[in-house]
């Protein structure tokens, strides 16, 4: 992160086993999140602790709360996947991962995850990407859905490894 050129922060609150942990996302050339002088994750026990971080660093903070939830692992309903809820938790987990410098599933290249990826990234129907004008609804084999519900535990195993590092 070049913190010359990062002026602006998104909070993104964490519910990992009914807890809750918030910490500050950014964009840059390589997306993230804050880290301490020791590359630990920032944790905050609220978004108003992030936020007064932020401004007293000069920051601004997005307004919007993103939240992440492991509860998706419950509640996943398999035959109608939510492509703009996954996609956006397998992207923060991702990045979590990179922070971290931790391998995450998600992040493979094999043509089974990548082919799976490009399934719910063309599943959130984003209006640039839409010729035809109709929605692009998936289907998913058995095992498609599996490996959606691997990559995604994958991604809380890593947050719960940058939690125990930082906290």
């Amino acid at each position: 992160m070049n913190k010359e050129e990062i002026i602006e922060f998104y909070p993104i609150k964490f519910k990992v086993n009914q807890t809750e942990y918030c910490t500050l996302w950014y964009t840059d050339e390589i997306d993230g999140f804050l880290q301490d002088e020791d590359k630990k994750i920032k944790f905050f026990a609220n978004v108003g602790e992030a936020k007064a971080l932020t401004e007293s660093k000069g920051y601004s903070i997005d307004s919007e709360v993103l939240q992440i939830t492991d509860d998706i692992l419950k509640k996943l309903d398999m035959q109608i996947l939510d492509c703009n809820v996954i996609i956006t938790c397998w992207n923060i987990l991702s990045d979590m991962a990179k922070s971290i410098d931790c391998d995450f599933l998600g992040d493979s290249k094999s043509e089974e995850i990548q082919n799976i990826y490009d399934k719910l990234f063309y599943g959130c129907n984003l209006p640039s990407l839409k010729k035809s004008g109709e929605d692009f609804l998936p289907k998913w084999a058995d095992d498609e859905k599996n490996l959606i519900k691997k990559v995604l535990k994958n991604g809380f195993e890593v947050l719960q490894r940058a939690l125990k590092l930082s906290l």
